[in-house]
């Protein structure tokens, strides 16, 4: 999927195809090819992995990247260490924009957005639960979540998360049916240039996708203290449940139409 905004394909979930993209289709048959592949979905639910089973070919071939992305993390985080001793130090500036996924990571107009500084060390899932969600203004552990990186659709997502939008068939169609945990990588490991960028996705259903981008590397040790420091920002986040960033958009238009 070419995006605009990275000015280049993206991809998601493992690059895997997506199983409810209706291009192609005649409208008035849309809604009935997406209830087709639900049902689909649902089914298979009950084909593979019930009583020790066999799992999904699709789940299988995502388990094999699963173990490709940790073995690349794990080889890079050895040279580093190699390096400087496994003593990095970094702070780094990020700014965090809710976009539209369905027109090509365009921010939201006007702009709802970020930007706080924070310690490369972070796991991804204190990132999420300590700072993105409250930063952005969504209701903790209200809704699962997940990270992306866009370059590969590697996925690291709370499987264990109690949410509603945790089960099985939301994580098979967002995350391909495996994934990385966030407890198992640091954001400075995701993140290592100025203009790097990563996707964060909050509520499995609904789809609410932010672009992470690093702004700044701060390395000098006077200035470096992994303080969590909010810098800026603009409007708030969508409600709840609220359907995605596209439908927020098409509020967004009407109410400042009618100014």
């Amino acid at each position: 999927e070419y995006s605009a905004t990275f000015g280049r394909p993206v991809r998601w979930r493992w690059g895997l195809p997506n199983e409810y993209d209706a291009e192609g289709i005649p409208e008035e048959k849309k809604e009935a090819f997406r209830e087709a592949v639900m049902k689909r979905e649902m089914e298979k639910q009950f084909m593979y992995g019930r009583g020790g089973g066999p799992r999904t070919p699709q789940e299988q071939f995502v388990s094999i990247l699963v173990e490709r992305k940790r073995r690349d993390l794990r080889k890079a985080r050895e040279r580093r260490g190699k390096r400087n001793g496994g003593k990095e130090k970094r702070d780094l500036v990020l700014r965090v924009s809710l976009v539209r996924e369905s027109d090509g990571m365009e921010p939201l107009s006007p702009p709802i957005y970020r930007r706080v500084k924070v310690s490369s060390r972070l796991k991804l899932t204190v990132l999420a639960d300590k700072i993105l969600t409250p930063l952005m203004g969504w209701v903790r552990n209200y809704h699962s979540y997940y990270f992306c990186d866009l370059f590969d659709g590697s996925i690291w997502c709370p499987r264990e998360h109690g949410a509603s939008d945790g089960g099985p068939m939301f994580f098979q169609l967002r995350c391909g049916g495996d994934s990385l945990h966030p407890s198992e990588t640091e954001v400075g490991e995701l993140l290592r240039r100025k203009g790097d960028m990563i996707a964060w996705v909050h509520d499995l259903g609904d789809h609410f996708t932010h672009i992470i981008e690093l702004e700044e590397v701060i390395k000098d040790d006077a200035e470096v203290d992994g303080k969590c420091v909010l810098l800026g920002g603009a409007m708030r986040c969508p409600p709840e449940d609220s359907e995605g960033s596209h439908m927020y958009q098409e509020a967004l238009d009407v109410f400042y139409k009618s100014l």
